[in-house]
């Protein structure tokens, strides 16, 4: 036992450390602050929501605002879900075209994000997920973006349509949530054993 400890398990955690350069890191602090805004986003998302679903049918005017806002926080839930996952990729080892990398820690576009996660492997929604977040949003001629279609133009948004953006706010947050605990565990081979390493309790 004492050599197991004084040599097997030094040389595990070791392996687990340098296996661990190069990939995703959601404790940095740029990544973790993205999570906890696609958290705050998405509460307030079905906050207003919840709102709107209680109004009468006389309040036509305030259910179109809140059903517009909900709608904007439920694809900047998505947006800032996504943008952990970016930030995560702090040495730029997934993503590794600087330029690239840059544009997408600023933009707003949720398929622009998805996309491109998608081509590394790292992506928390599906193209279908971004088509259901910017369904029924109208865009005026030559606006390309959804997000500020719902920000700088008059909209209406359905229940339905709110309901589909925050299904999806949900799972970009529950799948982000799905990465984080995967990063912190690794399976180390040493000889012919393989050990489970959960960098929760080292």
């Amino acid at each position: 036992m004492g050599y197991f400890n004084n040599l097997i398990v030094p040389a595990i955690v070791q392996e687990a450390e340098e296996n661990k350069k190069g990939k995703l890191n959601f404790e940095n602090e740029d990544s973790a602050e993205q999570r906890s805004l696609a958290r705050q986003d998405l509460i307030a998302a079905k906050a207003l929501s919840d709102v709107s679903k209680s109004m009468d049918s006389e309040n036509k005017s305030t259910k179109k605002a809140l059903n517009r806002k909900a709608k904007q926080t439920a694809m900047e839930a998505v947006e800032h879900a996504q943008k952990s996952v970016i930030y995560a990729d702090e040495e730029h080892k997934v993503i590794n075209n600087d330029d690239l990398h840059a544009k997408l820690e600023k933009t707003h576009n949720n398929s622009f994000l998805q996309k491109e996660q998608k081509k590394t492997g790292i992506n928390i929604v599906e193209k279908s997920d971004i088509d259901k977040v910017n369904s029924a949003v109208k865009k005026k001629r030559g606006e390309k973006s959804p997000y500020n279609a719902v920000r700088y133009t008059e909209q209406e948004i359905d229940d339905k349509a709110v309901n589909d953006a925050i299904e999806v706010a949900e799972k970009a947050v529950n799948n982000l949530d799905k990465k984080v605990e995967e990063s912190k565990k690794e399976t180390i081979k040493i000889g012919n054993q393989n050990f489970y390493i959960d960098f929760n309790h080292i």
